[in-house]
């Protein structure tokens, strides 16, 4: 009897980890709500960092001060977005956007261009940091790229 009262608590222990662990996507790890994106934002820093077969061609670390240089990136609740200013953002050549956010992964869908997953390293009630790493090979060399851009918070439209 206690033998099956020790069976019958593992077989539930098991199938309440098993619940628990399957209820946990890897998105939702490190992941930000898409609610707090909603707003305009305003381009304050852009760090590039290009090498071809492991040497630097590029690199660029400019924090952004001048009303010239600012970029404003806004994102609507209904998952529309619009650029204003002189620097489009990472990989964006068009003003306006669709877009959508799963974990720290954001979407941005121009039209007439394919889309461009951006990497949101840190979204905070002020801040948003988002990266895109390219790695390419061809007959001439390896590229690794980084860029990074910083925004703070104007308004939460």
């Amino acid at each position: 009897m206690v033998k099956m009262m020790k069976k019958g608590l593992f077989t539930a222990l098991i199938a309440a980890l098993c619940v628990g662990f399957s209820a946990c996507r890897n998105d939702d790890f490190g992941g930000y709500s898409s609610d707090n994106l909603v707003g305009t934002w305003q381009l304050t820093r852009q760090y590039v960092l290009e090498k071809t077969n492991g040497n630097i061609t590029t690199k660029i670390d400019e924090n952004l001060s001048s009303a010239a240089q600012k970029t404003t990136v806004y994102f609507s609740e209904h998952s529309d977005g619009a650029v204003a200013g002189p620097k489009l953002p990472l990989r964006l050549n068009t003003n306006t956007f669709r877009w959508s956010m799963s974990g720290n992964k954001l979407r941005i869908m121009p039209q007439g261009q394919d889309n461009i997953v951006w990497v949101v390293e840190k979204l905070t009630s002020d801040q948003l940091t988002i990266t895109i790493t390219e790695h390419d090979m061809d007959k001439i060399g390896v590229y690794d790229n980084f860029y990074q851009e910083t925004y703070r918070r104007v308004s939460r439209d």
